[in-house]
């Protein structure tokens, strides 16, 4: 078959692209990504070796998308059943997960043709995964500076790298951290919690006041800045504990320090900042709660006896006018037991359990 090395790359990219629309994480759009090996080159003896091409290939696509070297890579496989999953690697137990020497291997084996086809085919995953919101900026590897620029263009890529690195930044905030910050008001609030945060984020980068901020919201007809007034009371909110870690004890009154108080609203807003952290964190790392078993559902069967008898006249037959049709007997060689049978289907994460529906 005629190979059309740029054709090929391309190929893979369209359908990478593709599987972005759909797919939340990297390894999957890799799992189901459709590998031409027909058109690539492995110098290897296919019956030989543990680890075929397609798998290979794969497994380079994803190193190269991360900017992993291939020891750093090989560690990962060797503790991440969802990476050895993804990549379609036939191994029962992680310490026969591919080595360094065997990725080496098999890039060695990859003709010229086919490792320019990888990574070509990678860059531009990469890009298409960022832009998807796949996979964040921050972590692949950042591309090399053009060493042609003019000092007038390099101030104006930095500026504009910069501005894209800013709203970036906000989209993760908002992702990940803004969400921990609630304020607890009514549902048919005028002004959402996000839109509270967003113009305390303006305050706050302009040095500004809740006031100022209102007055220009004001004077401009700003439907999303909100008066100064609202916005304090929605940040106290924030900071403002439940009853119960307001109830001040003897201790705590007899105590040296004069403003227990100001304890327990310190401790209600560190709940969200260190839930805001843990979620920067885990976005960072690339962590998922449902990393290693993000496929296992759980379905529960439970029975809520009922033991009202559903007979005005049993030997006659008769039931009770009144009594629920939906109470029925569910156990089949015992008609005397009633009550009702709940299903429960729950995913199991690693930390805790998400019931899906009842």
């Amino acid at each position: 078959m005629p190979r059309d090395d740029p054709a090929v790359a391309e190929s893979i990219v369209v359908h990478a692209e593709t599987l972005c629309e759909r797919e939340d994480h990297l390894w999957d759009v890799i799992n189901h990504l459709s590998i031409p090996v027909d058109l690539l080159t492995d110098h290897r003896d296919q019956g030989k070796v543990d680890f075929g091409t397609e798998e290979m290939v794969r497994a380079h696509l994803y190193r190269l998308i991360r900017g992993f070297s291939q020891n750093e890579f090989a560690t990962e496989l060797g503790k991440s059943a969802s990476l050895v999953k993804s990549f379609n690697f036939q191994i029962r137990n992680l310490e026969n997960a591919p080595s360094q020497q065997d990725l080496s291997y098999a890039k060695c084996s990859f003709s010229d043709d086919t490792w320019e086809i990888i990574e070509e085919a990678a860059t531009a995953i990469r890009r298409v995964a960022v832009e998807y919101d796949v996979i964040s900026e921050y972590l692949v590897p950042s591309p090399p500076e053009d060493e042609g620029e003019t000092e007038e263009e390099r101030q104006k890529s930095n500026r504009e790298h910069k501005r894209e690195s800013t709203q970036k930044a906000v989209k993760l905030a908002r992702k990940h951290a803004l969400p921990e910050f609630v304020t607890g008001r009514a549902s048919n609030r005028q002004y959402d919690d996000i839109e509270i945060l967003d113009q305390f984020a303006r305050t706050s980068a302009k040095n500004g006041s809740a006031h100022a901020e209102g007055e220009i919201g004001y004077l401009l007809n700003d439907d999303l800045t909100c008066h100064g007034s609202t916005f304090l009371r929605a940040i106290k909110l924030i900071a403002t504990p439940d009853d119960d870690s307001m109830q001040l004890t003897l201790d705590s009154i007899f105590e040296e320090n004069r403003m227990p108080r100001i304890d327990a609203i310190r401790d209600e807003v560190m709940k969200a900042f260190d839930g805001a952290t843990d979620n920067i964190i885990n976005s960072i790392r690339g962590d998922d709660p449902f990393d290693e078993r993000k496929t296992i559902a759980a379905i529960d069967i439970t029975d809520d006896p009922f033991t009202v008898s559903p007979w005005l006249d049993r030997d006659e037959e008769i039931p009770k006018p009144d009594y629920p049709r939906m109470i029925n007997g569910y156990v089949d060689d015992d008609p005397k037991k009633q009550g009702y049978k709940y299903a429960t289907i729950t995913l199991v994460g690693d930390n805790a359990p998400i019931i899906l529906g009842v």
